[in-house]
């Protein structure tokens, strides 16, 4: 098991579910976990899409409704994006 899916679990593996059994946020279950918040910035390509992409950096704010991944010690993360969250797909910000 990676970090993040420990922290999943914590949250009953419930993507819309941000408060654990026991009163910790996603945030303090993070923090106890030694992640590293990461605030996505929204970018958009230069093709006639104009297709949304998030620029990952670790900045200390950010506008609502960027993501926020969390990512482990072990390279694992959970990315939170409005009003849920998921263990982190295959690129940056991404959800399984």
């Amino acid at each position: 098991m990676t970090t993040a899916t420990n922290v999943a679990a914590a949250l009953n593996n419930d993507g819309s579910k941000f408060e654990s059994d026991d009163g910790r946020s996603l945030t303090e279950l993070a923090a106890e976990q030694n992640g590293v918040a990461e605030f996505g910035e929204r970018a958009y390509r230069d093709d006639a899409e104009r297709t949304l992409y998030y620029v990952d950096g670790v900045r200390t704010s950010h506008i609502s409704g960027d993501p926020i991944r969390y990512v482990f010690p072990d390279s694992s993360a959970i990315v939170e994006a409005g009003d849920g969250w998921d263990i982190e797909g295959a690129e940056p910000f991404s959800w399984v």
